[in-house]
């Protein structure tokens, strides 16, 4: 990790000094603090987040520093790059000479405790955008994935394309190639290794329909010698005056190489509409999920779709049980959800909001027939200055399964947070 830190120091000195006249370099970035008490809502642990009975809260402290990096060679080209750093739990990730490991009877050398770290630095997007003379542009590198209309059925994390735009008066075509892996199996020579790549083909359309946006999208992907993914994806959203609204639409066919794997096809759709008036915000939405009995799979919300503002079941609801492995496969998968949610600028700096949704699960399995979630949750935003920001929330939640099984504890979360953007 020192050497990591050492080429980055250098990296903006010169960058700031030296080479300043050959480009121009833009570094932004924000830094959080955040305070957590919470029971029985383990965020990111969806296997038990809303399903413990009789368990102790837990309270702890986290941060996360981003940092991006942009150089502008000209005006038709950038590099854009961004870098994640220490996002951890205070207390989790120590540097110590000769400090214990997970076992208390042994030692853990510094140089591994320095590889955690250097494990803990995560560079999330690199990549050059670049506009020909004729209009196109295109990225290439690795870069965010990126939510599609809305975020429901989007699980943005960072993924290596070729991405060309092609910009009319009617529509902005886009292509992308996607590489999730690239097969070492086979003879490289005569191309035997290509047979366990994982690539994807994307074609999407960004067009305008009087005050309606038409987001269609259109994916085929190739997972190797395991399945063969098609999905058809679209979103509408658009401003009527005070009503705004978004929702999308999506299909999703797997076919398996295995004989022994059931091939599958389910279907998922979202609408969120609002009404938006001076500091005054409010709104009501819906989504659902269908459930493949035959193939045992449920279609999934999508993990960057938080149930329209939840704090808690939109994170840790996890109705997509699946039979045959025993876990769960995605947030509120093959479940219906409904909410009702407000936003309330008080004034230039403080601002609150309040959410109360509803689900349930769709899928006819055990204690998940007929299982149901709520939750009610509140949050505060306080500007400091134009770069610091205070914010707070409070919720609770409960599960409560079908037939006869006893249900679990009300699941609590609350934070607070100062961020810092630069």
């Amino acid at each position: 990790m020192k050497k990591l830190i050492a080429f980055a120091v250098a990296l903006l000195f010169l960058s700031v000094t030296g080479i300043a006249a050959a480009y121009d370099v833009q570094m932004s970035g924000s830094y959080f603090v955040r305070g957590t008490y919470q029971k029985n809502a383990e965020e990111g642990d969806v296997n038990d987040g809303l399903q413990s009975i009789d368990e102790s809260g837990t309270m702890y402290y986290d941060h996360e520093l981003d940092l991006k990096l942009n150089w502008k060679i000209d005006d038709n080209t950038i590099i854009y790059s961004q870098i994640e750093m220490r996002d951890e739990a205070w207390g989790s990730n120590n540097v110590q000479d000769y400090s214990y490991s997970t076992n208390p009877t042994s030692y853990k050398a510094a140089s591994d405790n320095e590889k955690d770290l250097d494990d803990n630095i995560i560079v999330e997007k690199v990549y050059v955008w670049h506009k020909f003379a004729n209009g196109h542009e295109t990225k290439i590198g690795l870069m965010p994935s990126g939510a599609w209309a809305t975020s429901f059925q989007d699980d943005a994390s960072e993924v290596y394309r070729v991405r060309y735009d092609i910009p009319t008066d009617a529509v902005r075509i886009i292509g992308i190639l996607q590489k999730y892996y690239s097969g070492e199996s086979g003879d490289a020579s005569n191309g035997q290794g290509e047979s366990d790549d994982q690539d994807a083909y994307i074609l999407g359309f960004l067009a305008k329909a009087g005050d309606i946006n038409v987001k269609p999208l259109f994916a085929y992907a190739n997972i190797g010698n395991i399945k063969d993914v098609l999905k058809t994806n679209i979103g509408f959203d658009g401003t009527f005056g005070a009503i705004g609204f978004e929702s999308e639409f999506g299909v999703s066919d797997k076919d398996y190489e295995s004989a022994a794997t059931t091939n599958s096809r389910t279907y998922g759709a979202y609408a969120n509409v609002w009404y938006a008036s001076g500091p005054v915000k409010a709104g009501i939405l819906g989504a659902f999920g269908t459930y493949d009995a035959d193939a045992d799979t449920a279609h999934g919300f999508g993990g960057d779709f938080d149930a329209g503002g939840a704090m808690i079941i939109g994170v840790d609801g996890g109705f997509g049980f699946n039979k045959s492995t025993g876990v769960v496969a995605d947030t509120l998968a093959g479940g219906r959800l409904a909410a009702l949610y407000a936003d309330y600028d008080v004034s230039d700096k403080l601002s609150v909001g309040g959410y109360a949704g509803f689900a349930k699960c769709g899928i006819d399995l055990g204690q998940w027939d007929g299982a149901k979630a709520w939750e009610v949750s509140a949050d505060a935003t306080y500007k400091i200055t134009d770069n610091i920001v205070y914010d707070l929330g409070a919720g609770v939640a409960q599960l409560k399964y079908g037939g006869s099984t006893a249900d679990p504890d009300k699941a609590f979360r609350l934070f607070h947070r100062l961020t810092v953007n630069f």
